[in-house]
């Protein structure tokens, strides 16, 4: 699913990439915001920064508590080297889910 997300990206095709996530983990609030956190990770690892940033708030805000959110968050702070951002971040984002060994 990352690769085809990813050259759904590259062909500028954000709106199927994010149907892509929610087919495959359901029509749910969590699946909608955990599709922009999925499609914010791609443009990340595409060095798309502005679009990175752009998605995951978007995450934010359909829901507030999503996982990996703050935790891409936190990285693309640390990438345009924001440390007091990138550990305001990560500490939002180990707050809110302790257990997620990724953050």
């Amino acid at each position: 699913m990352w690769n085809q997300g990813r050259q759904l990206l590259i062909q500028h095709r954000e709106a199927e990439a994010r149907t892509l996530f929610q087919q495959r983990t359901g029509d749910t609030k969590t699946a909608s915001a955990g599709a922009y956190v999925f499609v914010g990770a791609l443009y990340l690892s595409l060095g798309e920064k502005e679009d990175a940033a752009r998605s995951l708030h978007r995450a934010l805000g359909v829901q507030p508590d999503i996982r990996g959110a703050h935790m891409y968050m936190g990285i693309l702070a640390l990438q345009q080297g924001d440390l007091r951002k990138a550990e305001a971040e990560l500490t939002t984002e180990l707050t809110r889910h302790p257990n997620y060994r990724t953050a």
